[in-house]
């Protein structure tokens, strides 16, 4: 049942929890220097405390004023300005869901308070990029930044900052699960905000304390702490998990209750992101109680938010929970059309994490390419030394260079064959990820789901089973260079199988290998026709509307080759281009370049022929009518 419901996260509350230590320090800024236009630092703070108060509501109007006074605080040499410019304006990316540009931005504010010994600055960036790695996951950094925010705060005997980084400890701990040790840390700052007087704060702890007790299903002492939080004040997060402890409970009134209670607040606070998944949860338990058309008008307001706000992932999330509750009602039509752009949200999503992670691959590459370059210039200057000496020694020179040549020829050539060798590995496993991509297997399993609520159970069973096969298929495939062509042939089938369950038949598809072929005597590269057909279904075929798609796969040799061609009657790859930055399509397929690269490596290493020929097919009018792929394999057994 809690699946069903959005949970006031702690990750979204420390980035709040953040926002307020920054405005805490706008009044502690130290005493201006003379040589400093105080208008000028004036303006500055101002510009802040404007950003600030946008944060929330309108973030690409805060960054926008954090730019501007980093610009003025750079051009008067200010870094307290400079500083908390970047600092806010990180803080402001974080609002905005840009996790890149947020921990960006604080790692320069970091740097800049260090050369300028703004020690109290640098406790609150650390606690800042403790939040922050807390919420990519990297809860072993979170912990150290948090701790180094503390030490300072120790140091300079600041009791709020120490129970600031009390709580960030709690947060960590509580997003791996620690719930007892992350309530010890909750407890100690508690404390300290109650010497303080801070009840909202203190409210606000007491309301995750509860929490980690209702996560620990330890419900009595769960509602004992939400009481005492509620009893200090009445805080919209203290209701939302409210409504979550009773939702989880059962008690859908009660929850349905709370739920409510928050949105004031939220609309208030123009907190619009918690007051979308506000409307996503009472949604929740409408599509619980069967009001289906409740439930549709709660999340088509919560969609209209969330992308006012530009916020990808949760325009993804609030596109899937509409096109479930489309699907309950039986509108297929809206359902298939709502799954389509959560899933091109949601690919957006997962395609930038999956192109930082290949970035990372490839800085890699780039710095063993440069320490090879300079092995080998030691190489040459080793040799021009030794040529300098031939006067005295010619005849045990021109030995020595001889050995030395024959040594790194052979050193040379024998580096060569292995960076190549670790390249192919490399593109091999690269091409595995790009073929079974978070994409495609996000769209399985939400086609599975697709099945499940329509109560389709013969054809999820049946996509299911066929899933699990392609998979396990893959797994095989990868670990070998080479596979029969009765082995990628029946993958090709198996594959081609889900694609059209999945596009609802919206194509048809063959396989064929001609008679003179045998295809357990010949053997090719494992998976490299695969990204061709995904190439030809995803940017070709899917959007035909009138005509009926075809996609023929061809197996046949001619003059001691083996040729394979793909070829489709899709809209062909001008239009696809056109489509895509029509609807802003973020998506870009690796798997083409990546054989293509493959295959010239195995033909450099093997000495045989191995080309990819893409032809843009016309029709009598001259109009784009499909592509077709021609892949030559050499025909060896």
């Amino acid at each position: 049942m809690s699946t069903l419901i959005l949970k006031y996260t702690h990750p979204r509350t420390v980035v709040i929890h953040i926002a307020t230590v920054l405005f805490c320090f706008f009044t502690a800024t130290p005493a201006q220097s003379q040589q400093l236009p105080k208008a000028d630092t004036a303006r500055i703070m101002t510009m802040l405390r404007e950003a600030f108060a946008q944060m929330q509501s309108k973030p690409h109007t805060a960054i926008s004023l954090t730019r501007q006074a980093l610009a003025l605080s750079t051009r008067i040499d200010w870094p307290t300005g400079i500083v908390k410019s970047y600092r806010v304006g990180g803080m402001a990316h974080l609002f905005l869901g840009d996790t890149k540009n947020g921990m960006q931005s604080l790692e320069n504010a970091l740097a800049k308070a260090v050369d300028a010994g703004l020690t109290q600055d640098q406790a609150i960036i650390y606690y800042s990029l403790g939040g922050l790695y807390n919420q990519t996951g990297n809860f072993q950094k979170a912990f150290e930044n948090a701790e180094k925010a503390l030490k300072i705060q120790i140091a300079l005997g600041d009791s709020i900052g120490m129970a600031d980084s009390y709580s960030s400890l709690g947060v960590i701990l509580s997003q791996q699960k620690l719930y007892e040790k992350a309530n010890f840390y909750y407890v100690k700052a508690i404390d300290l905000y109650r010497i303080q007087k801070d009840t909202a704060i203190e409210a606000q702890y007491l309301g995750y304390v509860a929490t980690n007790f209702m996560d620990m299903k330890r419900y009595p002492e769960a509602l004992t702490y939400f009481r005492q939080s509620l009893g200090l004040r009445k805080l919209a997060n203290t209701y939302t998990n409210l409504g979550n402890y009773f939702t989880e409970t059962g008690n859908y009134d009660s929850g349905m209750y709370y739920f409510k209670l928050a949105i004031p607040t939220y609309i208030a606070d123009s907190c619009m992101l918690d007051l979308a998944k506000s409307y996503e949860n009472i949604a929740a338990i409408e599509t619980i109680r069967g009001n289906l058309s409740s439930a549709k008008q709660l999340l088509i307001r919560a969609l209209d938010i969330t992308r006012s706000l530009s916020s990808t992932r949760n325009i993804g999330v609030m596109e899937e929970a509409l096109s479930g509750v489309y699907a309950q009602m039986k509108d297929y039509k809206n359902a298939y059309f709502h799954h389509l752009e959560a899933t091109k949200y949601l690919d957006s999503v997962l395609n930038e994490e999956t192109a930082a992670k290949m970035a990372e691959y490839t800085t890699r590459f780039e710095v063993k390419e440069v320490e090879a370059h300079n092995r080998t210039l030691q190489k040459e200057n080793e040799l021009q030394r030794l040529k300098l000496q031939r006067d005295n020694i010619f005849m045990y020179g021109a030995a020595g260079i001889a050995v030395l040549l024959l040594i790194s020829g052979m050193l040379y050539f024998r580096q060569n064959k292995l960076r190549a060798a670790q390249e192919r590995s490399d593109l091999e496993q690269k091409q595995l990820r790009a073929q079974m991509n978070p994409h495609f297997i996000f769209n399985c399993l939400n086609s599975i789901q697709h099945f499940v609520v329509a109560g389709d159970v013969r054809n999820a069973n049946r996509y299911l089973t066929g899933f699990a096969q392609l998979m396990r298929q893959t797994l095989e495939h990868s670990k070998a260079g080479t596979i029969t062509l009765r082995k990628e042939l029946a993958y090709l089938h198996n594959y081609l199988e889900l694609e059209l369950v999945r596009f609802e038949n919206k194509f048809t598809a063959d396989v064929v290998c001609s008679n003179d072929v045998d295809p357990d005597a010949i053997e090719i590269p494992a998976m490299v026709v695969q990204p061709f057909i995904e190439n030809a279904i995803r940017h070709g075929l899917c959007y035909l509307d009138a005509s009926p798609g075809r996609l023929q796969v061809r197996f046949y040799k001619k003059d001691s080759f083996l040729y394979c061609d793909v070829d489709d009657n899709g809209i062909g790859r001008e239009q696809s281009q056109k489509l895509k930055e029509r609807n802003h399509i973020t998506y870009e397929s690796h798997g083409m370049e990546l054989t293509r690269r493959r295959l010239e490596l195995v033909s450099r290493s093997s000495g045989k022929d191995y080309t990819i020929t893409i032809v843009d097919k016309k029709n009598e009018s001259g109009s784009p009518s499909g592509t077709l792929v021609t892949i030559k394999f050499p025909y060896t057994s």
